[in-house]
């Protein structure tokens, strides 16, 4: 099951043996600190698998990875 509450845009995602929030204002926040991102927009949907993915759309000076945005929110 899993859950968006617009007022704060966090997100419940339940599993079978766990819980999980995700709170998309703040992984936003965490990528705007980081030098060279001019803006950042955080959403959930499904992804080519049929399950549902936060994605995160990073615009800015420098091009980003996929390794380099999850070093920088601690992911990976």
């Amino acid at each position: 099951m899993d859950l968006l509450q617009s007022s704060d845009r966090t997100i419940l995602v339940e599993g079978l043996s766990e819980r999980e929030f995700v709170n998309l204002a703040a992984l936003e926040s965490s990528l705007l600190a980081r030098e060279g991102i001019e803006s950042a927009d955080c959403y959930v949907a499904y992804r080519p698998d049929n399950t549902m993915g936060v994605l995160a759309k990073v615009n800015g000076t420098e091009i980003w990875d996929l390794d380099r945005i999850q070093s920088a929110l601690n992911l990976g």
